[in-house]
């Protein structure tokens, strides 16, 4: 049974693992292995942050998946989505998108959520278009080209 909780730091290492892990690594924007050291610090920042809500998703003691929204103004929120290799491909990604989306709306009035991905993802532009999100523009980032896409709530 899938349970959803706001990260705390005994999450720390199974997010590290899943941060690190190579197709996550491959698929991000910043494709470097991450230090553990850096990320130690990285992860106690961001559960103090008021701007940033960090979700995470259970099956019995396995970490399923990783959620987090950084809210860029009052109305809209960046998101940034990770799931376990054991849990990709199950179905589970639109459970896990709406939940969060769910947690979200009770957490911040905000209006929209913006995503971006590289133009050569394609699992990730299918599962975000999955999800209600929409294509709003390119986008170059560290000379990666991307897509923003945006849903509205």
């Amino acid at each position: 049974m899938l349970k959803m909780t706001n990260a705390k730091i005994t999450d720390l290492d199974a997010v590290y693992k899943l941060s690190n892990d190579p197709v996550v690594r491959s698929v991000s924007l910043t494709t470097e292995p991450i230090p553990y050291k850096t990320h130690c610090n990285w992860f106690k920042k961001i559960l103090k942050d008021t701007n940033s809500l960090f979700l995470v998703f259970h099956d019995q003691e396995k970490l399923v998946a990783q959620v987090r929204f950084n809210r860029i103004s009052n109305d809209i929120a960046e998101i940034s989505i990770s799931i376990s290799s054991e849990f990709r491909g199950k179905g589970i990604g639109q459970t896990v998108m709406n939940n969060a989306i769910g947690r979200l709306v009770e957490t911040w009035p905000v209006k929209i959520i913006q995503a971006i991905t590289k133009k050569d993802n394609q699992v990730s532009l299918r599962y975000f278009q999955k999800c209600g999100y929409t294509i709003k523009s390119s986008h170059v980032y560290k000379d990666i080209d991307c897509y923003l896409l945006s849903y509205s709530l």
